[in-house]
C-alpha cells in the first residue's frame, strides 16, 4: 500500500499532506474486511465435507460478511446453488453469483441443505428461527452474526430436525 501512495504522491495526484490520512484510512479498511474474509472462510472450511455434499445453501444477511460468504461459496463449489436471503432489494441485487437473491418480506422462503446466519443484532433471532423452519432435516446453521443480547430460539425445532449449530466469528 505504501509503494502505491508514493506512486500516487510523485504524479502530484494527492498533496503529501494528505498520505499519511490515506494510510491509515486504508489499513483501517483493510483490517476491517480481512477480518469478514477470515470469519467467512474459516466457516466455511469448518463444514467443508458436508457442503461438498450439499445442494442448496442459503445466506440470510445482505451485507458485507453475507457478500463475502457467497463470492467464496461460489468461487469454492462451483456447482453449489447459493440463495441469498434479505430484506434490503438495492442490497440484494449485487449479489452477482448467488442463484437466487430472496427478499423475505414479499417472497416464499425455499428450504435449504445447509444455511449460514450473517445477520446479527437483534434481527439475528428472527433470521435463525426463519432458518430453523426452512432449514432441511439434519441440516448446519452456521451462526456468524454477532448479537449483544439474548436471543431466543426455537430449541424445539432444532431437536426435531437433529439440526447442527455451529458458531464461528
Amino acid at each position: 500500500i505504501s509503494r502505491a501512495v508514493r506512486h500516487i504522491s510523485h504524479r502530484r495526484y494527492i498533496a503529501n499532506s494528505d498520505i499519511s490520512q490515506i494510510r491509515q484510512d486504508l489499513y483501517r479498511h483493510a483490517i476491517y474486511f480481512s477480518l469478514f474474509f477470515a470469519v467467512a472462510i474459516h466457516a466455511i472450511n469448518t463444514i467443508d465435507n458436508h457442503l461438498k455434499k450439499a445442494k442448496t445453501v442459503g445466506i440470510w444477511g445482505d451485507g458485507n460478511l453475507g457478500y463475502l460468504l457467497h463470492l467464496y461459496l461460489k468461487h469454492k463449489y462451483k456447482n453449489l446453488n447459493v440463495i441469498i436471503f434479505g430484506t434490503n432489494q438495492e442490497k440484494l441485487s449485487m449479489f452477482g453469483m448467488a442463484d437466487k437473491r430472496i427478499n423475505i418480506l414479499n417472497n416464499k422462503i425455499m428450504n435449504v441443505d445447509i444455511a449460514f446466519e450473517a445477520v446479527g443484532g437483534e434481527n439475528s433471532q428472527n433470521a435463525i428461527n426463519q432458518i430453523i423452519d426452512y432449514i432441511n432435516p439434519t441440516g448446519i446453521i452456521c451462526l456468524l452474526g454477532v448479537s449483544e443480547n439474548l436471543q431466543p430460539i426455537n430449541t424445539r425445532m432444532i431437536l426435531e430436525k437433529g439440526i447442527t449449530l455451529i458458531g464461528r466469528s
